[in-house]
């Protein structure tokens, strides 16, 4: 994909016609305790204390009849305090275990886990930070080494690796590690695709109705776009207009009004289920239809638009972890891995814009990387699609790993390295 530095305005204004918050929902997420044995209020308390020399210990939390123990501590960098406590694991799907972690050292720990450590908070008005933080918390509670992690939040299980490289970062995590994204077949042959966690930052979730299956994955991709976009404050204009990038326009509407312009009824969308309640947006185009121009878009590898501040921090992040990338090439380059390098390039006019181009890297040299130019340049005229030439490091905005497991971004190939 081809990304611009946008000139969408960016604003803290809710969007489109949302009833009144009394506050964003708490961040609530649980670690597998990988022993048989559960942990001692102590011993956890000994570990959170040894990760965090500056936090503080607060009075004991309201009682919670799951809780084995609890308790709250007040943590640099997080506007609000922190609660931590241990339960049974319940009735935790053991499928939806083994479903959701490909490393099978994960799935067999958190498989046969029979205890987890709770945690929640308020994020505050810097999210990524705050659940960047919340996930140092838990990862030095989980003593024994966290296997995965169940984030209720966004009702997603994410691998304890790469909780880990997010809670050890010098770079707050992209929004999309924040919320979850999932498909619910529905009537016929349609399937509903929604968002769960995007309450934490105080926005609607995020819902696609009248799809058929067969493109509920590109569907992944444009909520995981409009997600990003208004997570970075680029919000729709006052009749729920949102441009993605160039031609690539959705309206966000409500539900309500998705389904009355569909001519269709509350089978479309699962919304009856205690964990769906809570506002939301749908996505439609312009003449209220399911937004299969723009889903078309994104099979075709899209231009889109970036806000400044979440390319600054991209680029952070691609260049903090350089090194991984780096190694990984070095060992895996002539195993059938392929790897991706995004370059920011200045394009014309004034103030200038700036685009940011995908390379496949063919050579690394110190402060060097050699690719060849995926994508058609709109803006600048210092690359040429198919081209294969030298770029400079500096222009690093961020990298991707395409494996026969999978595809990794920064935020988590160095498990990739961790098995190597």
């Amino acid at each position: 994909m081809n990304d611009h530095d946008s000139d969408i305005p960016e604003h803290d204004e809710p969007i489109g016609d949302a009833p009144d918050f009394s506050g964003p929902p708490p961040s609530v997420i649980f670690g597998f305790w990988p022993d048989a044995s559960p942990p001692s209020e102590e011993e956890v308390r000994l570990a959170v204390r040894n990760a965090f020399p500056d936090l503080t210990f607060i009075g004991e939390p309201d009682g919670d009849d799951e809780a084995l123990w609890a308790f709250g501590v007040a943590v640099p960098g997080l506007p609000n305090p922190l609660m931590v406590w241990l339960e049974d694991r319940g009735d935790l799907s053991a499928d939806a275990v083994e479903e959701s972690l490909d490393d099978p050292v994960e799935r067999r720990e958190a498989g046969r886990s029979q205890w987890l450590i709770g945690t929640e908070t308020y994020l505050g008005e810097a999210p990524a930070k705050g659940f960047q933080i919340q996930m140092r918390v838990l990862d030095a509670a989980i003593v024994s080494g966290m296997p995965a992690a169940f984030d209720d939040s966004a009702l997603s299980i994410r691998s304890g690796k790469i909780i880990r490289e997010i809670a050890r970062s010098k770079t707050p995590p992209r929004a999309g590690v924040l919320f979850g994204i999932h498909e619910t077949p529905v009537e016929g042959e349609k399937v509903w695709v929604h968002t769960h966690g995007l309450g934490r930052f105080g926005l609607p979730e995020i819902e696609v109705v009248g799809l058929g299956k067969e493109r509920s994955r590109d569907a992944f991709d444009l909520v995981d776009a409009v997600a990003d976009a208004l997570v970075s404050g680029s919000g729709p204009t006052p009749d729920g207009l949102l441009a993605l990038g160039d031609g690539i326009e959705v309206v966000l509407v409500t539900p309500e009004d998705a389904l009355m312009r569909l001519g269709a009824g509350s089978e479309l969308r699962d919304a009856g289920q205690d964990d769906h309640i809570g506002h939301s947006l749908a996505l439609v185009d312009t003449e209220g239809q399911p937004p299969y121009a723009a889903l078309d878009h994104f099979a075709e590898c899209p231009v889109l638009f970036k806000g400044r501040l979440e390319s600054d921090r991209q680029a952070r992040l691609a260049k903090e972890r350089y090194g991984v990338f780096g190694q990984l090439f070095a060992i895996h380059r002539r195993e059938g891995w392929r790897f991706h390098v995004k370059l920011c390039f200045e394009g014309l006019g004034d103030p200038p814009s700036y685009e940011h181009l995908w390379f496949e890297v063919r050579e690394l040299k110190p402060g060097r990387i050699k690719g060849v130019c995926l994508n058609e340049p709109m803006m600048t005229r210092d690359a040429r699609q198919g081209e294969v030439a030298w770029h400079d490091y500096a222009r690093l905005s961020d990298w991707n790993i395409v494996t026969p497991g999978g595809n990794y971004d920064p935020e988590s190939a160095g498990v990739l390295l961790n098995d190597s």
